[in-house]
């Protein structure tokens, strides 16, 4: 690579990229070889220096514009199509001063059909590179009038904005269009050149959006976001000193782990293979011109965005995925997604108010997300919050944003990434757990569990794949009250609801109040779980308190109906060994005694912090993350033969029940046969 675009860069030309892409791009520095190439490069050079945008003015307004075409609250969007409109502006609010403003304008004809022939007229380009030497295939009628309507638009523009007076506005505001044609007075190799940079600022950009936002790393870059000064005070300078936020622009879409650029790399031990490296923006005298301008504009965007919405989710039935991405690239001129880029974000966190309400907790309905999937999984990790806890911020850690379950660096290494794990999220709040009606509302959570995991596992094919549970808190309720119903479920038309009974393998429970605590000690429990969330949570339900020794009762029933098929699973039990600030006093939520029974063929173990924060590690060595790690490492391994032989017992049991079902329903039928012929 070297060789080719440095040391030799000379012996290589375009080749046949020229005639390839010349009747869209025309003559440009993309289309250009030799002397025009070197002319166009001394030419653009000084327009892409980065005191042209150092304070970030350029961005501002297209920003604005695309944060207004966001929802305002919640609900789901599309975020792709709005990138390219978006990067679109951004660039010609560079090239001619002002910007289209197609986020504005998105029922403006002319806009949307310049945006629909680019598009159109790149897709030719596209196929005609495929074919190489035989591009000469792919043209016709339809290209030529998308190629058409493009140059009509960028004369329409250049012609605009050329014959504008700047006397009335700021006369030392920089316009790149006027200071290229300074020394491009042909119209025709002016309007090449603007046509290059407008599709190298649009596309390229986009697509760098659309591969970027990442849930596993969201955490970490927020609490990098939080230090920055206020956003008018951020500028160019700002952005590149954030380290993290630096790597993951870098980072692969194919495996999403910006962490290595941390690492002692091979290629940063040689000067050839650190400048060689990394070539996303290519190398030798052809490297991108607006890389700088680039990086710039996505780590803006991004800290916007996230600035914007603290909650950033995918839609309901929607999952993380980052492997076999190439699947996942449109057949374009650039690598865009195939598919939409669809996601709920958030403009903050619900109010109590809104939490407690029944239109909130419709909003927040169940979903199972997978947040790690490695290339052959043996087993599904699934991990289930407990009372006002959250499918990810249950499991990371307030300073560092480390989410150990999906970050690559924490539990997928350990299990060598044969594994794959899920959070499981639902409403969590006081009032939707417990209550007068607390046992209706478990058994709908647990359920929804249940039916979650089959359909994810029925349409990946895993449905007898070893599961193990990590529950935190009153989430261990939900699974044994999920479990209790899957094992119910033997019927021949339901089969595959008992699936997950069968398939359980291991449970570890963090914190989760079990049998040996009276009903009393488990409204105790009640009651200190109230004492966590603000007291306006509280006032609102005035008969809440009071219901808590009825949902005591049904806590204390679900656990009485789980000891028996205790058996059947390697149980973990962890307490916490920090108190928990409770407002009045400091205490433990659950203790050692409820939380960790004494049990023959059960794992137990303490863990140094509070209940809040039991399930988050901030790194490898932090106290209490081997146990865990150990404990879920050794289920794994010991879960795939175990679960395969159940299955088979299962199948056995299962066969001779319908076996059963059939006979009596033979017989039924001889009886009632006999009974008529008497009559």
């Amino acid at each position: 690579m070297e060789a080719i675009l440095s040391s030799n860069f000379a012996d290589f030309g375009n080749g046949p990229r020229r005639a390839i892409t010349f009747p869209m791009f025309g003559d440009g520095i993309f289309t250009q070889d030799g002397e025009p190439w070197k002319h166009s490069r001394d030419i653009l050079r000084p327009q892409l220096f980065h005191r042209q945008y150092e304070n970030l003015d350029v961005f501002k307004v297209p920003l604005d514009d695309l944060l207004s075409a966001l929802p305002e609250k919640s609900g789901i969007v599309e975020l792709q199509s709005l990138f390219f409109r978006y990067t679109l502006d951004v660039t010609t609010a560079f090239l001619f001063g002002d910007s289209i403003r197609s986020l504005k304008s998105s029922d403006n004809a002319t806009e949307n059909v310049f945006a629909g022939a680019f598009d159109q007229a790149q897709a030719y380009v596209a196929k005609r590179f495929r074919l190489s030497d035989l591009y000469w295939f792919i043209g016709g009628r339809e290209f030529q009038d998308a190629c058409k309507m493009v140059h009509q638009f960028a004369d329409k523009v250049i012609d605009q904005n050329l014959a504008k007076d700047t006397t009335a506005g700021n006369q030392n505001r920089y316009i790149f269009l006027k200071s290229v044609a300074k020394s491009c007075p042909d119209r025709e190799a002016l309007r090449g050149q603007i046509i290059n940079i407008l599709a190298a600022g649009r596309d390229t950009t986009a697509c760098m959006l659309s591969w970027t936002l990442h849930p596993h790393v969201m955490e970490k870059l927020r609490a990098e976001i939080a230090q920055l000064p206020p956003i008018e005070e951020v500028d160019r300078a700002a952005l590149r000193d954030m380290k993290y936020l630096q790597n993951i622009m870098k980072e692969n879409a194919e495996i999403f782990r910006p962490e290595r650029w941390d690492e002692d790399l091979p290629m940063n031990q040689e000067p050839t293979l650190q400048k060689w490296g990394y070539l996303p923006f290519n190398g030798g005298p052809r490297i991108c011109l607006g890389m700088d301008f680039a990086l710039t504009e996505v780590a803006y965007t991004i800290v916007r965005i996230l600035q914007r919405y603290p909650i950033i989710k995918l839609p309901n039935g929607e999952r993380v995925d980052v492997i076999s991405t190439m699947r996942k690239l449109a057949r374009s001129f650039t690598s865009s997604l195939r598919d939409s880029l669809k996601i709920r974000p958030r403009t903050r966190a619900l109010t109590s108010d809104e939490v407690e309400s029944p239109q909130a907790i419709k909003e927040e309905r169940a979903t199972l997300t997978t947040v790690f999937e490695g290339e052959d999984p043996l087993v599904d990790i699934v991990a289930v919050h407990g009372l006002n806890g959250d499918a990810f911020r249950t499991f990371t850690a307030e300073k560092t944003g480390k989410f150990w379950l999906g970050d690559s660096d924490m539990l997928p290494r350990d299990l060598k990434g044969q594994c794959r794990v899920l959070t499981f999220s639902y409403p969590a709040s006081v009032a939707s757990i417990l209550g007068r009606t607390s046992s209706d509302r478990i058994l709908q959570h647990a359920t929804t569990l249940v039916a979650e995991l089959v359909a994810d596992r029925e349409v990946t094919g895993a449905l007898e794949r070893p599961i193990i549970f990590l529950c935190h808190s009153l989430g261990g309720i939900i699974v044994k009250r999920a479990l209790i119903y899957s094992a119910s479920r033997t019927g021949k038309m339901i089969e595959h609801i008992h699936s997950i009974y069968v398939s359980t393998y291991g449970i570890l429970f963090f914190g989760t109040p079990h049998q040996g605590s009276s009903k009393a000690n488990l409204a105790t429990f009640a009651q200190r779980m109230v004492a966590l969330v603000p007291s306006k949570v509280v006032d609102t339900d005035s008969q809440l308190v009071s219901a808590l020794q009825e949902s005591s009762e049904v806590l204390q029933d679900i656990t009485d109906n789980f000891v028996p098929m205790m058996k059947r699973f390697r149980i973990c039990f962890f307490w916490e060994q920090e108190k928990t600030s409770l407002g009045v006093k400091w205490d433990y939520v659950v203790t050692e005694n409820s939380a960790a029974p004494i049990l023959d063929n059960t794992d137990r173990a303490g863990l140094r912090n509070d209940h809040r924060n039991m399930c988050r590690f901030a790194t490898r060595v932090s106290p209490g993350y081997s146990l865990v790690a150990a404990t879920v490492l050794r289920y794994s391994r010991e879960a795939p033969g175990t679960i395969t032989r159940r299955w088979v017992s299962e199948r056995e049991i299962l066969t001779s029940m319908r076996k059963q079902e059939a006979m009596e329903l033979i017989k039924g039928g001889g009886e009632m046969s006999g009974g008529k012929a008497k009559q």
